[in-house]
């Protein structure tokens, strides 16, 4: 994929990130294996923000088996 598609879930959240702050995303595996949720965090300021991922159930497939490559070699 190169840059995962995720989004804010609420659109007020922009403005608790400034440029250059660091963050890191908590629940990343779970939420695209669909069983949990991912939540950014800035270090920053403490704020913690909820993000949507959307993604095919294929699509979750391949980044929970780490690439297309290991995907294929895995299912055929």
């Amino acid at each position: 994929f190169g840059i995962v598609p995720m989004t804010l879930a609420c659109e007020d959240d922009y403005d608790k990130i400034g440029e250059g702050d660091p963050i890191r995303i908590d629940g990343f595996y779970d939420a695209v294996a669909g069983s949990g949720d991912a939540v950014l965090i800035n270090e920053a300021n403490g704020a913690k923000i909820p993000l949507i991922l959307s993604f095919t159930e294929r699509q979750r497939a391949i980044l929970c088996a780490g690439g297309t490559l290991n995907y294929t070699k895995n299912n055929g």
